[in-house]
């Protein structure tokens, strides 16, 4: 492939006191992450190891950086599949892979352990905040910009040492992936329509890249590229849309010092109004109270947006919801679009949203539903349990309203330490907040397992999760259960019991209320009964139940824990 590049510039290396002309920082810094995955379309392993390196990505932006090597025996295409390897991708394989079992990579080309620098997937994210706790020698700066009447990339990188490197030279490596490059993958389970992402397609370098003479603390350095890029690379279409530019540079052909990763800013390319949707990090699932939807809005035209326009449908009922904002060409935001819902979240709910405008047009775009039960219902005094695991600095937990407004901050806890800590929140009463933990590496709390539990002011359990993993979960809850409540639940229309010799609820209605609809839940969600003017429901396992009854356009909530 090298036919398609065309070095430029000398390096420039300057130690000067005017730095005006500099773009890279001179602040000493934490090392990036590069991960190079070695991966092929006929590896039905490696759509997993695909989820962990998205994960990484999302949650370690700008800090964490990624190209998928198609190269060796899986990636070798059957007569009638895609040909997604390069020569220099073949190269790296010889080199480095020494027969490893795919899916596997290398994290900055540095031995963690052993004779090589591969490893498995299961590594990866542990081995990468190693490298982010290491201080960087060397800081990178990169700009790229695509002409379309010249179909030409030009790429320019900065260098500066904030300390000096135990080595005679370095090497500066600039790669081109490309992402969203359809295509088959086994273990995909959506044959030839599988979104392949930031694919090596070619250097802009040598493979092993280009001499860096001066290592020394203050000094500067400067490179400049061009590059041809070719309608096809083996037959598969180059999209200048589609394209990131990633710069690194190493000791000799391993130990990856610093990294960093450019999208190409596009001159006179075409691209019509367009957009996508995906779903947030933390997705929508199990219980869900925002008077919004959390999306990622990814901008795939050279217009800057400014709005979009959603159908949002929540058990049949049709909102049109709007979201402004400014997510410029090319990009990808997170956007929050705001929905008053409130009043039809049932016990199990249905709902999709669907992009239907841009910046003023309307436009037919993809969707995204799924489904969720209520919150549950607790008293405004509410008590957490929770358990950390070995990172602790690496989770938050914390308590958000309907609006998403943090009103409580748990921690920070002591890291290197599991421990289980009793938390208290008074909270307003018929309110609906959320409980939340994220984690910044996207591995969940999970070294050892850790947990939380939600209890009202009586200790009767009101949500759990024992299993926390990717970038975290949420449980959301309202606050309309009266304090204190246990066995015996009571209004002036109704009073609600349990008979524990029958193992039934048994519901008293007065006298004027004779029509009423009665909903029984767990404490998952889950509706377990339902009728019209009932007066006992069976309960075959002792837990706490949520009991609804709506009368008179009323709806009381009670909750009885049978034991």
């Amino acid at each position: 492939m090298k036919n398609y590049y065309l070095f430029l510039a000398t390096m420039l290396l300057v130690c000067s006191t005017s730095f005006a002309q500099y773009q890279v920082s001179t602040e000493v810094q934490p090392k990036n992450a590069l991960l190079e995955e070695f991966t092929g379309i006929n590896c039905g392993n490696c759509p997993d190891a695909h989820k962990i390196t998205a994960n990484l990505l999302l949650a370690q932006e700008h800090t964490f950086y990624a190209i998928a090597i198609h190269s060796g025996y899986y990636a070798s295409p059957f007569p009638d599949q895609p040909d997604f390897r390069t020569e220099e991708g073949e190269e790296l394989d010889a080199t480095f892979t020494s027969g490893s079992g795919y899916p596997c990579g290398m994290i900055n080309r540095h031995t963690f352990a052993g004779s090589i620098p591969i490893m498995s997937r299961s590594n990866w994210t542990l081995c990468a905040k190693q490298i982010h706790q290491e201080d960087a020698p060397v800081n990178l700066y990169a700009t790229a910009t695509y002409s379309a009447s010249e179909a030409q990339l030009t790429v320019h990188v900065e260098g500066y040492y904030t300390a000096d490197v135990d080595a005679q030279q370095n090497l500066l490596t600039v790669a081109l992936t490309q992402n969203n490059i359809k295509g088959p993958q086994s273990g995909g389970g959506v044959g030839s329509d599988y979104v392949h992402q930031h694919m090596l397609r070619d250097y802009l370098t040598p493979l092993w890249g280009d001499t860096i003479s001066n290592c020394t603390a203050g000094t500067y350095f400067t490179k400049d590229y061009t590059y041809a890029v070719p309608e096809s690379i083996n037959d598969v279409a180059v999209e200048p849309a589609e394209l990131e530019v990633i710069v690194f540079i190493a000791n000799d052909k391993t130990d990856v010092l610093n990294v960093t990763g450019v999208k190409p800013t596009c001159e006179g390319l075409v691209l019509p109004l367009a957009a996508e949707i995906s779903a947030y990090r933390i997705p929508v699932q199990g219980t869900y109270g925002f008077n919004f939807y959390e999306l990622y809005l990814r901008n795939k035209s050279n217009e800057t947006l400014t709005s979009a326009r959603f159908d949002v449908t929540l058990n049949g009922t049709l909102m049109e919801c709007q979201w402004e904002g400014e997510i410029a060409p090319l990009a990808t935001s997170y956007i929050k679009v705001p929905v008053n819902q409130t009043d039809l979240i049932d016990s199990s709910n249905d709902y999709s949203i669907h992009l239907t405008g841009l910046n003023g047009e309307s436009y037919d775009g993809n969707s995204i539903e799924g489904t969720f039960s209520s919150p549950a219902a607790t008293t405004p005094t509410t008590l957490i349990e929770l358990r950390t695991d070995l990172y602790a600095d690496e989770n938050t937990w914390c308590i958000k309203d309907a609006e998403g407004n943090i009103v409580y901050n748990f921690g920070p806890y002591e890291t290197n330490l599991k421990e289980v800590y009793n938390e208290t929140a008074e909270l307003e009463a018929d309110k609906t907040y959320c409980f939340e933990v994220t984690d910044a590496w996207a591995n969940g709390v999970q070294s050892p397992r850790g947990y939380y539990k939600l209890y009202d002011d009586s200790k009767g359990l009101v949500a759990q999760q024992l299993e926390i993993t990717g970038h975290g979960y949420r449980s959301f809850f309202t606050t309309s259960v009266t304090a204190g409540v246990n066995k015996l639940s009571a209004t002036e229309a109704f009073a609600v019991t349990y008979d524990k010799s029958a193992r039934q609820i048994i519901i008293n209605s007065n006298r004027t209320t004779k029509n009423y609809t009665v909903s029984v839940y767990n404490l998952a969600g889950a509706m377990v009964a339902q009728g019209s003017n009932i007066t006992a429901i069976p309960t075959p396992s002792n837990g706490v139940y949520i009991i609804q009854i709506a009368a008179n356009q009323n709806v009381q909530t009670f909750k009885i824990i049978t034991n």
